[in-house]
């Protein structure tokens, strides 16, 4: 049996963007679309660098637009895409609400950055 380890690789930072995701819209309960798309639309409204002209706005709409698009549309590039706003910190709290309990998969999410 041939192992792709490119693709298992893949799966675990899928997993890993989708928790981080998760956390930037806070749809942790949620598996609808319907529900994902509100809450996107909730926070591209007050977020948008039309309405919002600070500068950690504009990022935080693009980490919102990711999230959205990670959650809805995934491909293969968004892998190459990052996080504007989370920090080491974030990351940390995000292991905390993903109940993540072992540092070998809390390195997995230190490794994207």
């Amino acid at each position: 049996m041939i192992y792709d380890f490119e693709f298992r690789k893949n799966i675990k930072k899928k997993i890993i963007y989708e928790t981080i995701a998760k956390e930037i819209l806070d749809v942790w309960d949620t598996k609808s679309f319907y529900d994902i798309k509100k809450k996107y639309l909730q926070l591209a409204k007050k977020f948008h660098p039309d309405v919002n002209h600070t500068e950690s706005a504009k990022k935080k709409f693009q980490d919102i637009s990711l999230s959205y698009k990670i959650l809805t549309q995934w491909d293969d590039s968004i892998l190459n895409e990052k996080f504007s706003t989370v920090s080491d910190f974030d990351i940390k709290i995000i292991k905390i609400k993903a109940n993540i309990k072992n540092e070998k998969q809390f390195n997995q999410f230190k490794g994207i950055y």
